[in-house]
């Protein structure tokens, strides 16, 4: 399930989405239950990445997301927690927008795909 909020106050509105789910990661039986909040922010040049894990008041920067191609983004720089790196590519499509997460570290090996869909229905993680 995602919600959206609109955020008031900043000089470009920004967008906080938040999640709540459950997936199954490659190699195990069960289903890990899990719920995100993140900010997105947009600037001049760049779209911002936070999440709100420690609260709305605690944002923790992720990364920016640069233009790479006229419907595309890529971070910038990977995010770095503990010795795993976080980077992703935004890519815009009909009706939404997919964002393809890569971690890579001693502790995680990972590839997520978010594909967030525009209208009534509520985005779907692949």
């Amino acid at each position: 399930m995602i919600e959206t909020e609109p955020c008031l106050g900043n000089a470009w509105p920004t967008l906080r989405i938040f999640e709540r789910g459950q997936f199954t990661p490659n190699g195990h039986a069960r289903a890990l239950h899990f719920t995100n909040a993140y900010r997105w922010q947009r600037t001049a040049e760049r779209l911002l990445l936070f999440h709100e894990r420690f609260g709305t008041d605690q944002p923790v920067y992720l990364f920016a997301l640069i233009t790479t191609g006229s419907q595309n983004m890529t971070s910038h720089a990977p995010h770095l927690c503990g010795a795993d790196r976080y980077s992703a590519r935004l890519a815009l499509c009909p009706n939404g927008l997919t964002l393809d997460w890569q971690i890579i570290g001693p502790a995680k090996d990972e590839s997520l795909a978010y594909h967030y869909v525009c209208g009534p229905h509520a985005a779907v993680v692949a």
